[in-house]
């Protein structure tokens, strides 16, 4: 176990490697939002305000009048049909992929609230089930960005998340705003749990921790099992642009046989 602590931010590396992402907010276009809660197929149109989500549609999950997992199944006849986003505003959310299936979306994966309240924070588990994965190429991710609401993102079994390009890098930052935290691994809501091990790619550099001064954001990557990769650095902690710390913290932990591999891991303040 190797633990380096500088200011607030902790890394932790028990066995193997880890790493997360980010991007800004999208300006969205039409969107249609599933708000029934309970189980669901993604084809009944029934349960979203206009319509199946398709080309140009931000599919938006915002159910705020029940803690209980909400799975909504992607069956054979959707998996062609990506929307131009996802966004999990409220409640949780376990996204599952029948088959598999390759989504390239417009806009940014968010898990983000971008309200304050009493309304359940959102959670959502994205993954596929036994003998399918899911690839998503996304242009973002977004994980407690939007407001000061905590949020969660789980990287199921079978899913490959893949943020940013080689061409066009991006920075995502977890825990910008309230509390946030991604994670990689076999939880099971969403995929099978003797599906591939999930994978997430974030093609620039990744911030744990926030950005913004005197906001004391929390920020927290786990691995526990599968594979995260960052092509640039990994910045735990939470400097304003002037390089004074401006309170936010980061931890970032790899689980035994789970790996990470990063350009390089920096304690902010340095």
């Amino acid at each position: 176990i190797m633990k380096c602590m500088s200011g607030r931010g902790l890394v932790r590396l028990l066995s193997g490697s880890m790493a997360l992402v980010l991007a800004s907010s999208a300006c969205f276009g039409q969107t249609s939002t599933w708000s029934v809660a309970g189980p669901g197929s993604w084809s009944d149109a029934a349960r979203w305000s206009a319509g199946v989500p398709g080309a140009g549609t931000l599919a938006v999950f915002d159910v705020v009048t029940t803690p209980s997992t909400n799975v909504v199944q992607v069956p054979l006849s959707q998996a062609g049909s990506p929307p131009a986003g996802i966004a999990t505003w409220h409640g949780t959310i376990a996204l599952r992929v029948d088959a598999t299936t390759l989504w390239t979306l417009t806009q940014p994966l968010v898990g983000s609230s971008p309200s304050t309240g009493t309304e359940p924070n959102p959670l959502v588990y994205i993954g596929a089930v036994d003998g399918s994965t899911v690839q998503l190429n996304v242009p973002g991710l977004q994980v407690a960005t939007l407001s000061d609401r905590p949020s969660s993102l789980a990287i199921d079994s079978g899913a490959d998340i893949r943020v940013g390009t080689p061409a066009a890098p991006v920075e995502v930052v977890v825990g910008s705003h309230g509390c946030g935290f991604l994670g990689v691994g076999r939880v099971g809501l969403a995929g099978g749990f003797n599906a591939a091990a999930p994978a997430l790619t974030i093609y620039g550099a990744l911030r744990i921790g926030g950005t913004v001064p005197n906001s004391f954001p929390l920020g927290q990557v786990e691995v526990f099992t599968g594979s995260m990769s960052v092509t640039g650095a990994i910045n735990v902690g939470a400097p304003d642009s002037t390089g004074t710390f401006c309170g936010g913290g980061g931890t970032i932990g790899v689980r035994q046989g789970a790996v990470l591999n990063a350009e390089s891991i920096k304690m902010l303040p340095a």
